[in-house]
């Protein structure tokens, strides 16, 4: 694997690799205006106090590996 495409941040990784294969020209992953892509979702909307605990033990690595955390233990 090269390249790692957050789901939230799909087009600006479209982006990078268009870059990165030297195509200058912007190309839209959703072009229609009338369907624009799926809807992003905040994963961590659906976790409260002791689940925030529990998943951030059990996925460490995975949280890690990919940039994501709560906001409460951005404070932390």
């Amino acid at each position: 694997m090269d390249v790692v495409i957050r789901f939230e941040a799909q087009q600006a990784g479209f982006d990078e690799v268009l870059q990165r294969l030297g195509v200058h020209e912007p190309l839209a992953l959703y072009p229609d205006p009338d369907k624009p892509g799926p809807k992003t979702l905040d994963y961590a909307a659906f976790y409260k106090g002791e689940d925030v605990d529990l998943v951030s033990r059990l996925y460490a690595k995975t949280l890690s590996r990919f940039g994501y955390r709560f906001d409460s233990e951005k404070t932390a």
